[in-house]
């Protein structure tokens, strides 16, 4: 008992003791957390706007070009619209009288800055749930690895950089190893029999000196390197390297006579090619680098070329203004539009379109997005590479299109319940079908062809049997048109006088892949040079989409229809052949089939 009471004792006198201990606590959460990265992630999960913060910090979005961008004006501006969306009207008179500026609003007076704020959580939201999907995968043991979906993302926000050789030597520094830096060989040209100029290989410096040289004025080498530089360097970098040889260093040909006439024709043909891609590629010029042509204009006019300074700013100006054409439209006559009585009526279905307008309406949305196919999108596999994917928008669109329109033509027949209204359908397509043909649509009409060669289509025998034998003729017309035989040769002969049409892109993507398997460099006594003979090839495919880009249709637009196209049903390959399962099961006979 005497023992128990003295322990006792001792243990209040122990916790007395501890009491008094000053402890270190500044450091319990930060150890806590780093102990247990699963209670990190939650923290991490429930505090977003801590979350976005830091994530911006990580980032450093406060960049000097983020900083161009977002002045303290526009700051200023997106404070003076929020106070005023939220009827904080005394603050933003007050912020105004001591800014200096006016409030702009909104047409429904809605925050811009909230707007803004709500984009960059939802940014951030995403690179949090890739992180963390990817740790809970590893975890777990699931193969969860969203690392390239993270730098797809991060690539698609501009907070990291693609991975381009870079190429510092000033343009102007010629050293010894610059006797390597081109490779040019004379060949027959294979159009015109005479002879001309080929560029083998090169450093990225030897080709923009060849580009803006004084004395081989080659063309041919010009379009093609405008649409493929791309493929080996940045805009930026490009127009820096512009710059350089716009620079005529003092130390190059002091001692020729007619030293000044060789500057001057120097500065022409820099300024020559840079308007040229101003005037062919507008697209390549993002806002920084068009600050980038402002200021160089003003260096063009310090060495004195007034007139040199003006074809430049008139480039700049037009891209300032949106105002580059594609193409000119001609006078030929649209045709009158086949549209139902019940066109402007809710329940406008497929049944009441007729086929040739649908092949028209889905021609027109085809085209719109073909059109806007830039060079840089059929680059370097960009369609493909997780890398590089938000170069390729319009490329996927279309490719999504493809897989839509096929999707939508299978889910239509194996919906229908009734063997004779399924052939009725499948009827409409085949027609569908022809008129794509007739309007030089390869790219729909493949994705029709491709429908009706899915498992869930082909295998409705019953089905088949009823189409009449005068539609079943169209199928091995086509079929002939589109074979992969010769690598699509009976398509490409078309392909050469069809005009308009919307090319099969999976044609020419297949093209680029099997070019792409050739290096991107030539080794050159230890130097790694641009293989330039790879980019000729490049040119050749990508020169024939551009072709194709630069004639509209002359169809008329109906929206209705349009509307009608954007919600059509959709269902995957699975749930298809399950369907088709059930409208003609396997070893059914004819009489147990509805």
């Amino acid at each position: 008992m005497m023992q128990q009471e003295q322990q006792q004792v001792t243990n209040v006198n122990l916790h007395h003791s501890n009491s008094n201990i000053e402890l270190d606590r500044s450091k319990w959460v930060e150890n806590a957390l780093r102990m247990n990265p699963h209670i990190r992630d939650l923290r991490d999960r429930i505090k977003p706007l801590s979350r976005a913060l830091k994530w911006g910090e990580y980032y450093q979005v406060g960049k000097q070009q983020v900083k161009e961008t977002l002045d303290k004006s526009t700051i200023i501006q997106l404070v003076l619209q929020h106070l005023s969306s939220q009827g904080f009207e005394m603050s933003r008179i007050e912020l105004e009288r001591e800014s200096g500026l006016k409030s702009s609003l909104n047409e429904n007076n809605s925050s811009r800055l909230v707007h803004l704020m709500n984009i960059g959580m939802r940014n951030s939201e995403k690179v949090y749930d890739l992180i963390i999907d990817e740790r809970i995968g590893k975890v777990l043991g699931l193969k969860k690895d969203r690392h390239l979906e993270l730098e797809e993302h991060l690539l698609q926000l501009g907070m990291q950089e693609e991975e381009i050789q870079e190429e510092d030597v000033d343009i102007w520094n010629i050293s010894s190893s610059s006797s390597h830096d081109l490779e040019v060989d004379t060949i027959i040209d294979s159009d015109s029999g005479e002879m001309e100029k080929s560029v083998k290989y090169g450093s990225l410096n030897g080709l923009v000196r060849y580009l803006t040289s004084i004395s081989d004025l080659n063309s041919k080498f010009q379009d093609t390197f405008l649409l493929t530089f791309q493929s080996f360097t940045t805009t930026q970098i490009l127009f820096e390297k512009l710059a350089q040889r716009f620079n005529v260093p003092p130390s190059y040909e002091p001692d020729v006579p007619n030293r000044n006439e060789i500057v001057k024709i120097i500065h022409l043909q820099v300024c020559k090619i840079l308007k040229k891609w101003m005037d062919e590629y507008p697209s390549d010029f993002d806002e920084n680098l068009k600050r980038s042509v402002a200021a160089f204009i003003h260096i063009i006019r310090r060495e004195d070329e007034p007139s040199l300074a003006t074809l430049i700013q008139t480039s700049l100006s037009k891209l300032h203004s949106n105002s580059n054409v594609k193409w000119f439209l001609n006078a030929e006559k649209k045709p009158e539009p086949i549209v139902p009585k019940n066109i402007f009526s809710n329940s406008l279905g497929f049944g009441d379109l007729d086929e040739e307008e649908l092949a028209r309406q889905i021609t027109l949305t085809d085209f719109e997005v073909f059109s806007q196919i830039r060079p840089a999108e059929l680059l370097n596999l960009a369609w493909s590479n997780p890398k590089l994917k938000h170069r390729a928008t319009n490329v996927l669109k279309l490719i999504d299109r493809f897989n839509c329109i096929s999707s939508w033509v299978a889910t239509s027949i194996v919906s229908v319940e009734k063997v004779k209204n399924r052939a009725k359908v499948l009827c409409k397509f085949i027609k569908l079908a022809r008129h794509l043909m007739q309007l030089n649509n390869f790219n729909s009409l493949t994705a029709v062809m491709g429908a009706f060669n899915l498992a869930s289509v082909h295998r409705l025998r019953y089905t088949w049997e009823l189409v009449p034998a005068n539609m079943l003729e169209v199928r091995p017309e086509i079929e002939r048109l589109m074979s992969t035989e010769g690598g699509f040769e009976v398509y490409r002969e078309n392909l050469k006088q069809a005009s308009p049409c919307v090319p099969y892109l999976g044609v020419h993507l297949a093209d680029l892949t099997y070019i792409e398997e050739t290096s991107n460099w030539v080794e050159v006594d230890n130097h790694k040079l641009i293989n330039f003979f790879k980019r000729k090839s490049i040119h050749s495919v990508i020169s024939q989409v551009q072709k194709h880009q630069r004639v509209p249709y002359q169809l008329q637009s109906v929206q209705q229809i349009m509307n009608y196209l954007k919600e059509v049903p959709l269902m995957d390959e699975p749930a298809l052949y399950r369907v088709s399962l059930d409208r003609e099961p396997r070893k059914a006979k004819v009489g147990d089939i509805q």
